[in-house]
Formats: C-alpha cells, sequence, structure tokens
C-alpha cells in the first residue's frame, strides 16, 4: 500500500457518508477498488475485521472511510492532520422508508436475529406500508434525525452532495463527481474502468424479499397512497427542498 499522498500539501481523508436503504454495501465495494486503484489506505465498518475506528489513528497518509451510516463528522475531521474530502450520498427519503419496509420486514432470513431486530420485524409485517412510513416515533423521526444533521450543517457544500438517484441513472456522470476527490492523474480512464465494471449493477429483481428489490428513483409513487405522499412531502419538505428532489412523484427510468 502506498503512503505517499494524493496532494503534495498533506494527507487527505475521504470519507464517504450515507444512511442504510441508499446503496451503501455498493458504495463500500466502489470505493474499496476506488482507493486500491489508487493505492490508499482504505477503512470500513464493512472490513473483516472491522477497522473503522482505525481511521485517522496516528498516522499522517492518505485514506479513505466508507460507509459511515450518518450524515455527523467523524472525530478525526476537527484534528487537523488531514485535508478532509467528505462526500454525502444522499437517496430520496420516501423512498428510503419504502426500501425499509420491504428489507426489515421480508428480507434475509430470521437465523441469529436479537429479541429486538424480532420485535421489529413483527412490527413492520404488523403494518401496511402506508401506515408504517407514516409512523413518526419509529420510522419518521430517526430518518429526519439522521437529514437533519446534513441539511443543517452551516459550511453545507451541495458540490459534496451526490444522489443515488444520479448513481442508478447515469453512474458514468456520478463517477465524475466522485473521482475528484480521488485526483487520479488520468480520470477518464478510470472513469472509462468503473462505469465499465458497474454496466450491469443496477438492474432489480422485483421479488419481495430480493436484497435489490427495486433500484429505480420514485419507487414511493408507485407503493404508497396519494394522500401518503402528500404527508410526507410536506413531513420532509425541508430534507426535499435542500436536497433538489421533486415531490411531483415522476418515475425516472433506465433507458
Amino acid at each position: 500500500m502506498s503512503r505517499g499522498n494524493i496532494h503534495s500539501d498533506g494527507p487527505t481523508a475521504i470519507v464517504v457518508h450515507g444512511l442504510h436503504k441508499s446503496g451503501t454495501m455498493f458504495l463500500y465495494q466502489l470505493f474499496q477498488r476506488l482507493s486500491r486503484a489508487q493505492g490508499i489506505q482504505f477503512f470500513s465498518a464493512n472490513n473483516s475485521p472491522a477497522d473503522e475506528n482505525l481511521a485517522g489513528q496516528g498516522f499522517d497518509h492518505d485514506f479513505c472511510l466508507c460507509p459511515v451510516r450518518d450524515f455527523a463528522d467523524p472525530p478525526f475531521v476537527s484534528l487537523g492532520r488531514h485535508r478532509i474530502h467528505q462526500i454525502f450520498h444522499v437517496r430520496d427519503p420516501r423512498d428510503i422508508l419504502v426500501s425499509q419496509y420491504f428489507s426489515f420486514g421480508w428480507r434475509h432470513t430470521e437465523d441469529g436475529f436479537t429479541d429486538g431486530i424480532q420485535r421489529f420485524r413483527a412490527f413492520v409485517r404488523q403494518n401496511s406500508i402506508d401506515d408504517y412510513v407514516l409512523n413518526q416515533k419509529s420510522v419518521i423521526g430517526p430518518l429526519k434525525e439522521r437529514f437533519a444533521k446534513l441539511i443543517h450543517r452551516p459550511d453545507l457544500d451541495l458540490e459534496r452532495v451526490v444522489q443515488y438517484e444520479q448513481m442508478v441513472l447515469d453512474f458514468p456522470a456520478y463517477l465524475d463527481q466522485i473521482l475528484r476527490s480521488f485526483a487520479f492523474k488520468a480520470p477518464a480512464l478510470q472513469r472509462l474502468r468503473f462505469a465499465f465494471r458497474y454496466r450491469n449493477e443496477f438492474r432489480p429483481d422485483p421479488t419481495v424479499g430480493s436484497h435489490k428489490r427495486s433500484v429505480l428513483p420514485g419507487d414511493h409513487a408507485k407503493q404508497l397512497k396519494p394522500e401518503t405522499i402528500q404527508q410526507l412531502n410536506k413531513i420532509f419538505a425541508p430534507e426535499l427542498n435542500a436536497l433538489n428532489y421533486r415531490t411531483d412523484a415522476v418515475i425516472n427510468k433506465i433507458a
């Protein structure tokens, strides 16, 4: 592993944020490979063993940390040793809620589930999808709290915000934004390489229990009642406005 720096004036830390049900397992694979291609160290809660807590501790070389399943700064951001490049990967909160419903209620076998997870799965299955997504205490409240850490940042820079929707619908353009943080000497070559590698990645499997049941944007418009969508539009108006999401239930499709 190289210990050189991407930038000549100091070490760089690339920190990738993304919430559950926003494609974070794909981000893990993508940024691990990007880090390897650039020759920098990669930390993650998904590594085996998990090593995200080691990121930024006691060294002065470049690294990438991905995914941070929160929009809060990791502790090392305040230490000042590294040039910090934070990438905030977002998804329409209405689609996150729909994905949660199918994932938490039906995806995976129940082997190894804790009692708490078992109870939450039972809670999901006892509710219709419309009742689930409008549950304030267990569903909407926690999601809004996570988004608040992003949209209320005093230093919010939309150039550091990338959208799940673009990743799925126009992956090469998504790559253009990502590759800036890695400062590859030949970014066009890396763009071509990774666009080709993942050219078939975003194809849905419509079965209820599938991990990729629906990857396309706008799933909430298919799954929820119009009146439920109207309520979610009001509840998440600050998030939708700040992150440039539409509220007219337009469903995009891969060409």
